[in-house]
């Protein structure tokens, strides 16, 4: 966009302006309060040491560390090394799959629960 700024387009169909640089894969937090709607308030990005949810494959709804990224040349998957922190479980699944959810620990306390 003009004067550098970086446009990211929502599955709502609104759009944030930014300055910042967000890499595929990072996930930003937005606020939804009125008058501050969209607005930017955290980012976490797609890389080893943060946490990450599982969206699909059989680890599913796991919350896990990322350990590692693997590219893998070609039109496969890049793969996805990461740490179950419950249970000390590490697996690896594609990075289609995740979903950043936190740097040292989840910013998702409870799922599913509407108060």
């Amino acid at each position: 966009m003009k004067g550098g700024k970086i446009q990211l387009n929502l599955r709502d169909g609104s759009n944030v302006l930014t300055d910042k640089q967000y890499k595929s894969g990072d996930s930003i937090v937005l606020s939804l309060k009125e008058g501050q709607k969209n607005d930017i308030i955290d980012h976490f990005p797609f890389q080893a040491g943060n946490m990450a949810m599982i969206i699909g494959g059989k680890h599913s709804g796991v919350v896990g560390r990322i350990i590692e990224r693997i590219t893998v040349p070609g039109s496969i998957s890049n793969r996805v090394l990461l740490k179950n922190e419950e249970s000390g479980e590490s697996f690896e699944t594609i990075d289609d799959y995740v979903v950043m959810v936190g740097r040292e620990s989840s910013a998702i306390d409870r799922w599913g629960i509407e108060e």
